[in-house]
């Protein structure tokens, strides 16, 4: 089974669509979208037909690897501590007048 994360997923309504659709199609043996998670759970022999389908019904949608995704997001985390940590340093070392 794959898991890929659903980039530019706008509505609960766009993510029934795209499930709906590609459970009709012959070469899906399971499939499940998840708008919270903008998360895509599939069990496929034709991830590329897959892939075009989705991209049809919602142009917008990018489809990535959960691994590649989640390097992603905790390079953002990362990012965001650093910049945080950062943040919150330089305000300590400042002494009031």
């Amino acid at each position: 089974m794959g898991v890929y994360r659903l980039k530019n997923l706008d509505c609960a309504d766009c993510a029934v669509k795209i499930e709906n659709h590609l459970k009709k199609l012959d070469d899906v043996k399971f499939v499940s979208v998840n708008f919270a998670t903008s998360r895509l759970n599939i069990e496929t022999e034709n991830f590329e037909k897959i892939k075009k389908e989705i991209k049809k019904i919602e142009p917008e949608v990018e489809i990535e690897p959960e691994e590649k995704s989640r390097e992603r997001e905790e390079g953002d985390c990362f990012h965001t501590y650093l910049t945080y940590s950062f943040h919150n340093r330089s305000l300590l070392q400042k002494k009031a007048p």
